[in-house]
C-alpha cells in the first residue's frame, strides 16, 4: 500500500488479549472492508504509535475503559471520533453508548457492528 493510500484508507485498530480473536476479527474486517487498513496493536501503551497516519474509524479493544480513556490511544480515538467496540464484554460492563462484541461471536456480529450487510 502506497503512503497516500495508507492516509486515505480507513484504519481499524485491534487491541485484544487473544491473538486468535484478533486474527479472526482482522480477517472479517479485511473481507468486509477491502479498503481498510487493519492494525493489530502490541499494547495499550504503544497502540497510538502502531497507527501511523490516517483516521482510526473503529477500535476493537479488550481493556479497562478508564485506563483506555487516559491512554494516548484513548486520546487519539477521541480526537479521531472513532467508534469503540469492547470485545468479550457485556453491555452492562461498558460506558453508555459504547458497543460490545460478546463471546462467542460470528462473522455476522462483526458485520452488524461495522454496518455492513453480508454477501
Amino acid at each position: 500500500m502506497r503512503a497516500n493510500d495508507m492516509l486515505a484508507s480507513p484504519v481499524f485498530i485491534l487491541l485484544l488479549n487473544e491473538v486468535l480473536v484478533a486474527t479472526d476479527i482482522a480477517m472479517i474486517i479485511e473481507d468486509l472492508r477491502p479498503d481498510a487498513r487493519v492494525v493489530v496493536a502490541r499494547s495499550n501503551e504503544n497502540a497510538a504509535e502502531d497507527v501511523q497516519g490516517g483516521r482510526i474509524e473503529v477500535a476493537f479493544v479488550q481493556c479497562d475503559a478508564a485506563q483506555l480513556s487516559m491512554s494516548p490511544l484513548g486520546q487519539r480515538l477521541s480526537r479521531d471520533g472513532s467508534r469503540l467496540i469492547f470485545v468479550g464484554r457485556e453491555q452492562s460492563d461498558v460506558p453508555d453508548g459504547v458497543r460490545v462484541l460478546p463471546f462467542p461471536f460470528k462473522r455476522a456480529d462483526v458485520a452488524a457492528l461495522l454496518g455492513r450487510d453480508l454477501p
